[in-house]
């Protein structure tokens, strides 16, 4: 049931996205600089953006319709007090991150964004689910809970990019890992490992504090990540124990 909602969630997106995103011209010629940045900040989420470029043809058709905003911006932003272009500057951040990340050609993750982007295809449900616990980043919590937002964010990189590793290898998780890091670069300032210890409940364990904004959240990431052992594995664990319980009982008798 989960499944076939998700399924129809992506074909309605899909449909949506590709109908509004197609003709931005309008946009630029009418000299607005609201509705450009209003359109950039459109379906701006990071699942929004992911579902976008999920082939070489939506990354063209992404990258044409951002550089064209982007343009319009440059061209008009004197509309703009500076504490409005701040405002506007702060919420397109993420889609302006991504925009850089994704498009430039040549860059070593671009390159290997798109190499992997159509098999990204393959977990839309997982992008959409992964994204649907994620609280809005203008909701109270995640504005002033420091705890709340560092477990948060962490919370929909780990799901999105074991998603990504499941379905599509090595490579493409750690790519999803890598853009994902500067997506959310912002928010995870302040976050250090003793929240990522937090939110996995490892308290008991100590290890120096580095800043997550600063260092490699992957591989810090990985190191806490609590292991799932198979079935096999603790059913061997428990045969283990009732032998030497057994020993023991013999022994003592």
């Amino acid at each position: 049931m989960l499944s076939l909602i998700g399924i129809l969630s992506v074909a309605s997106y899909c449909d949506v996205v590709l109908g509004s995103w197609a003709t931005p011209g309008t946009v630029l010629t009418d000299g607005n600089v609201r509705r450009c940045y209003d359109e950039m900040e459109k379906d701006s989420d990071i699942s929004h953006l992911l579902l976008d470029t999920t082939s070489g043809e939506n990354i063209s058709r992404f990258c044409g319709r951002i550089s064209f905003l982007k343009k319009c911006v440059a061209k008009f932003e004197h509309q703009l007090s500076n504490s409005e272009n701040t405002e506007y500057l702060q919420k397109t951040q993420g889609i302006s991150t991504f925009y850089l990340n994704v498009c430039p050609p040549g860059t070593d993750l671009t390159e290997k964004y798109k190499r992997n982007a159509n098999c990204f295809q393959l977990i839309k449900t997982e992008i959409l689910s992964c994204g649907s616990d994620l609280p809005s980043m203008s909701s109270y919590k995640m504005k002033n809970d420091l705890n709340a937002r560092c477990c948060a964010l962490m919370k929909h990189r780990d799901c999105t990019s074991w998603a990504a590793g499941d379905k599509c290898g090595k490579e493409a998780e750690t790519v999803l890992e890598e853009l994902l890091q500067r997506y959310y670069l912002p928010q995870l300032e302040g976050c250090t490992e003793r929240h990522m210890l937090s939110c996995q409940q490892n308290a008991g364990q100590d290890s120096s504090v580095e800043d997550w904004s600063k260092t490699t959240l992957a591989e810090e990431w990985r190191k806490h990540r609590p292991k799932h052992n198979s079935g096999e594995t603790n059913s061997a664990y428990y045969w283990n124990v009732l032998v030497v319980y057994f020993v023991v009982f013999c022994f003592i008798t």
